[in-house]
């Protein structure tokens, strides 16, 4: 059954979750619930089997399977909680306060917990975005896990974790030596993402006086985000300004108003995504050109646009505006 195309995006604070219990299927129902969530404020949202069956790629036609599937996802997700604060005054509290499930009516819904709404909802920095039918199309739990960690360190292509940390985010077993981790854990990862992501693993060593050096954590590199390539992704006449354009091109009114602070989509061909773009300056100069800096809502990166006309500017951003 195909999969709808939707993007994940949540603040970084629920990275710090370990969901390694849950199933890869269970994670994959949790991950499209969290993504058509975003921006519903604290609202409860209803879907119907249908829909979420086609968002995780759900193929059986049994719906009682797929309710035993919402109902042991939900009581795995009640015993998770995020904590924010620091070592001397922090806070708990579960991600979402109910979850009713209909068999007859085959429809699941969903209340997000007040103190979580500021995951899920106008995000402008400091959050993971990743694209779901990437997510789902993982197999292993382990992987799934590592792939969300890593796309908060999309802008950088670097994530560097103590062993302890990483144990805790993974869920480990405690009994898992290094060459454990080695077989089930980084072996999985580098099958599914090591070839797409050109991902590399370095073990970090402490010495520990004349016994052999203890491995104290590890370093994550990988492909990036395609920001600084930008341009290259645009099209042609906006990647730099041309000569002087006719008086007929520049025959529109300006008004910086208009655009500012609104959002624009482009897909990344070289990379089949989107970026999304908020305009935050745009000038129009005696020659006609139009300047439009924008930031890029994943990491923050900013980036400028030229275009001969106002004309030309106005008809691109009503093509892509969003």
């Amino acid at each position: 059954m195909g999969k709808q195309a939707l993007a994940v995006k949540y603040h970084n604070d629920v990275n710090s979750v370990s969901l390694k219990k849950f199933t890869a299927k269970e994670l994959d129902i949790l991950i499209a619930i969290m993504g058509r969530m975003r921006d519903h404020g604290e609202d409860e949202i209803t879907f119907g089997f249908v829909e979420l069956k086609k968002l995780v790629g759900w193929g059986k036609h049994d719906n009682d399977m797929f309710g035993r599937a919402l109902a042991s996802t939900y009581k795995k997700l009640i015993q998770c909680s995020i904590r924010i604060g620091n070592d001397r005054e922090w806070t708990e509290f579960v991600l979402f306060t109910e979850y009713k499930i209909s068999l007859d009516k085959q429809i699941i819904s969903i209340a997000v917990n007040s103190k979580f709404r500021f995951a899920l909802n106008e995000l402008s920095s400091n959050f993971t975005r990743f694209e779901l039918e990437e997510f789902i199309g993982l197999k292993s739990s382990y992987v799934k896990e590592f792939y969300r960690r890593m796309k908060q360190f999309r802008s950088t292509g670097f994530w560097r974790v103590s062993v302890e940390e990483f144990r805790r985010m993974m869920d480990v077993p405690k009994t898992y030596q290094i060459t454990n981790l080695d077989k089930y854990v980084f072996a999985p990862i580098l099958s599914e993402l090591g070839k797409r992501y050109h991902m590399k693993i370095q073990k970090l060593y402490e010495a520990r006086g004349r016994g052999r050096p203890r491995v104290s954590g590890f370093e994550f590199t990988f492909d990036k985000s395609p920001l600084p390539e930008l341009l290259e992704t645009l099209p042609e006449e906006v990647q730099k300004p041309k000569q002087k354009p006719k008086k007929s091109q520049r025959d529109m009114k300006f008004y910086e108003s208009r655009y500012r602070d609104r959002t624009i989509r482009v897909y990344d061909e070289k990379f089949q995504r989107y970026n999304y773009l908020k305009i935050i300056s745009i000038e129009h100069n005696l020659d006609g050109i139009v300047s439009v800096s924008v930031q890029n809502m994943d990491d923050d990166y900013k980036n400028t646009m030229h275009f001969d006309s106002v004309r030309i500017w106005d008809g691109y951003f009503k093509k892509y505006v969003i």
